[in-house]
């Protein structure tokens, strides 16, 4: 619907119908929802495949310069004193499986969830851009958005 057709518009009513318009506006000009998105699975698998390598090689080598600090200061430690290389390995390991052994379990399910939910914005937006006329022309967005 056109703004000039509505005559007492209400800012929630005002601001779906605007939303319906961009959204209508974005789809029919590129395609897709949000105007150059993602819009197919493939595109979407290489770009995973592609973070995932980015975050695996920026790990490793976080992982590198760790242990190579590690060892240099327990080189300076064991100067000082032998056993306080030996706690200072006892320490990180117990603390390390303390925080892995708190935290692992929530932050992996919370993991999980975001990628569902993820999933599911997704599997909407397609289903807003097959439906994006329909929408528009029954004026679904003030339901949707309102």
């Amino acid at each position: 619907m056109a703004a000039g057709a509505i005559s007492h518009p209400t800012p929630t009513t005002a601001l779906s119908e605007a939303s319906a318009a961009v959204t209508m506006a974005a789809t029919s000009a590129s395609g897709s929802v949000g105007g150059g998105g993602i819009d197919n699975p493939d595109q979407r698998l290489c770009d995973d495949v592609g973070s995932f390598v980015r975050s695996s090689v920026s790990l490793s080598l976080t992982v590198c310069r760790k242990i190579f600090s590690c060892v240099a200061f327990a080189g300076v430690l064991w100067g000082v004193s032998g056993s306080l290389v030996l706690f200072m390995f006892i320490y990180a390991a117990v603390g390390t499986f303390v925080t892995t052994a708190m935290f692992g379990r929530v932050l992996t399910s919370l993991f999980y969830r975001q990628l569902a939910r993820e999933a599911d914005l997704r599997f909407s937006l397609v289903r807003v851009r097959e439906n994006a006329e329909s929408i528009a022309f029954y004026g679904g967005a003030l339901r949707m958005f309102g």
